[in-house]
């Protein structure tokens, strides 16, 4: 992600920060896999962020999620998008037409670009598990933002604050926390540090809570 770069201070309180625009989620993981085995036996504590960018716009599913979900390649390249969404952004109707049938390809190659993140997440839990690590270590998996196709005559995100850009996922398992799958509902907003925390300290809940833990399917 652009965003998440030494530029805007996100490496302060790393003893290791790498960022690269636009990494596929394998080669994210594969970095930090290698770096988890090189810390590992040393037996210290870790702490590891890893920001997948792949169910972001440009959207560019894996081949395989490409090929399940018989993603074709878009009508529209980069410069064209970019072309369209200002077109968008400065109130041009016919652009906004336009831009909104793109996003009928845009909406299913995300769903196949959430599903190539969701399988190498899959293989990180797998491979911290053969380490001896994924036991003992408390995971976190959610999302910055959720994307808008056309739902309120918008694409993408950062310009309203509907619930497809505001809802999005908190899921978290760790020692102690049970298995099987809940769900938590959010009384309004909050920070994901005051959730987590009142989560793992096992305080009351910030809305309505069923949670029991989450598992893989």
């Amino acid at each position: 992600n652009p965003i998440v770069s030494a530029e805007y201070a996100f490496d302060r309180g790393f003893g290791r920060f790498i960022h690269t625009e636009h990494a596929p989620a394998k080669d994210a993981v594969d970095r930090a896999l290698a770096w988890v085995e090189e810390t590992a036996p040393g037996g210290e504590r870790m702490f590891l962020y890893l920001h997948l960018f792949d169910p972001h716009w440009p959207y560019a599913p894996a081949p395989p999620e490409a090929e399940r979900f018989g993603i074709v390649p878009s009508v529209l390249d980069r410069a064209e998008q970019v072309a369209l969404a200002s077109g968008m952004m400065a109130g041009d109707a016919e652009l906004t037409r336009q831009l909104l049938e793109w996003g009928l390809w845009a909406s299913e190659a995300y769903r196949a670009c959430v599903a190539s993140a969701d399988r190498e997440i899959g293989r990180l839990f797998d491979e911290l598990d053969r380490l001896g690590v994924l036991e003992s270590s408390v995971v976190v998996v959610t999302s910055d933002h959720g994307e808008e196709f056309g739902e309120n005559g918008s694409l993408g995100h950062g310009r309203q604050l509907h619930r497809e850009t505001l809802h999005v996922a908190l899921g978290h398992a760790g020692p102690g926390e049970g298995g099987g799958v809940g769900r938590c509902y959010a009384a309004g907003l909050h920070s994901l540090l005051d959730v987590s925390a009142r989560r793992f300290a096992n305080d009351a809940p910030v809305g309505r809570c069923d949670n029991r833990g989450w598992g893989r399917a």
